[in-house]
């Protein structure tokens, strides 16, 4: 989420004269963290094991515990967009290398798990080898599939938002 409020930052030019919460560039990102969030959630709900990594049993974690880490993805892409604005006034490339280095932590983290994140079912499903490939799985197909819109909307966005008068 963090990257993900470098990457809205973008959406800001210059430096506005109202609340930089109020701006297009932080509000469209906001709405693009939301929609992630409900389908984060929705993926959730479809298969509680497979989001834990099969680490732990989806049941053994209490919901309000879930809802809390999921509410946490506001205040973290908010700390993104802030540190965007703040880091070019560091150096100019200094946003853009942390955004490389956020996608590179995102696609790094899943390279020793592939085999859990690739595969869908309950933990008992997973530790007898039962599991369904993610393409598969109804967590591939709608919530998978649905947050692939996002990135052209998120690009939509962001352009609309760097049109705002400031």
């Amino acid at each position: 989420m963090i990257t993900i409020g470098l990457i809205f930052g973008y959406g800001v030019r210059g430096r506005p004269d109202k609340s930089l919460l109020l701006t297009r560039g932080f509000l469209s990102g906001l709405a693009v963290v939301f929609l992630f969030v409900l389908l984060v959630t929705y993926s959730y709900l479809l298969a509680p094991d497979w989001m834990f990594m099969y680490f732990v049993e989806g049941e053994e974690i209490p919901y309000w515990m879930v809802l809390f880490i999921l509410s946490l993805y506001f205040p973290a892409y908010t700390a993104g967009f802030f540190l965007k604005m703040e880091g070019e006034r560091i150096g100019r490339l200094l946003p853009p290398l942390l955004i490389l280095c956020g996608l590179a932590a995102s696609v790094l983290v899943v390279i020793p798990l592939s085999d859990r994140y690739l595969q869908v079912g309950s933990y008992a499903d997973f530790q007898a080898g039962l599991t369904t490939p993610l393409q598969e799985s109804p967590v591939g197909r709608i919530p998978g599939m649905l947050s692939l819109l996002l990135i052209p909307a998120a690009i939509g966005l962001i352009i609309w938002s760097r049109r705002e008068k400031i």
